[in-house]
Parts: C-alpha cells; structure tokens; sequence
C-alpha cells in the first residue's frame, strides 16, 4: 500500500490545486472507452484547461472515492469529481488517481467527460 492510497480529500484537493502542467497525464485514448478523447475533441479543451480545471477542483466538487479500480492493472484509488467549468459553460466528470512515478506525484486523469456521458459506452 503506498501513501498515494491513504489520502483524504483535502490532501487531493491541496495536490491538485498545486498541480504544474507536467504533474498531470491525460489518459486520452483507451481501447475500451474514449469519451475523454471525443470530449476533448468536441470542447476543443486544450491541456491548459485540463490543468486549469485540475488547479480549480474544490471541496464541493468531490463525488465520490477513494473507489477501488477493479478494471486496471494499478490498483490506486479512483476519485471521482464533478465540476461547474466556466470554459464550456458544461458540468464535467473527472476521474483522477494520484501516483508516485519515478519518485515524482503524478495526477492521472482517466476520463474528463460531460455529465450524462458516464454511463454510456462507447
């Protein structure tokens, strides 16, 4: 069990708003799901929005997590985030995980997606 695992979500919101644009990782193209690729695509959402959105998280925007990721390899917690954003005017889903690579915290973004896309597949 690393620390990453033990957070609470005041840590995750400190870590997120501190987050510098190479701290985060995009996860925009996933064989099994790319809503975050279309989304992306769609909004013409460009990585400084992302990091913006990242920076921007709050407490009230925390969902849910630390929720266990049954489908992946790695198995550090999932949490989930659903944001009022100001740049397309839309309320967004956002799946994070926060991991140590190469000795440095790494905020991985597994789907950005607007609300009502979280059930479908595609």
């Amino acid at each position: 069990m690393n620390d990453e695992d033990n957070l609470t979500i005041e840590e995750v919101i400190s870590i997120c708003n501190e987050a510098s644009k190479e701290s985060i990782e995009i996860k925009e193209s996933n064989p099994f799901n790319s809503k975050t690729g279309d989304f992306i695509d769609k909004y013409d959402i460009s990585p400084d929005q992302v990091v913006s959105i990242i920076n921007d998280l709050e407490v009230n925007d925390y969902h849910s997590g630390p929720l266990q990721d049954y489908n992946k390899i790695s198995r550090h917690p999932l949490w989930v985030f659903i944001k009022e954003t100001l740049i397309k005017n839309i309320r967004i889903y956002i799946y994070i995980k926060i991991k140590i690579i190469n000795h440095k915290r790494k905020i991985i973004v597994y789907s950005l997606h607007e609300e009502g896309m979280h059930n479908e597949k595609k």
